[in-house]
């Protein structure tokens, strides 16, 4: 994902550029993650981080839209 702006948009703006494959689910849980990592300390919005399940669903998540 190139543009960091793409985390604030809402959901009904990225389903159709996942469902285009313009991004990935992969690249939108990153995205978040990098946000988490660099704001957390800060915010102390997040006890638990689970990224690696994170990763998992986001690699689901791109074989269901693949089989449609």
């Amino acid at each position: 994902m190139s543009n960091l702006y793409d985390a604030y948009s809402p959901i009904h703006v990225l389903a159709p550029l996942l469902r285009a494959g313009q991004i990935t689910p992969a690249e939108l849980t990153e995205t978040y993650l990098h946000r988490i990592q660099n704001y957390n300390p800060k915010l102390h919005a997040y006890i638990d981080i689970y990224a690696d399940q994170a990763r998992q669903a986001a690699e689901a998540a791109t074989g269901m839209i693949r089989a449609g």
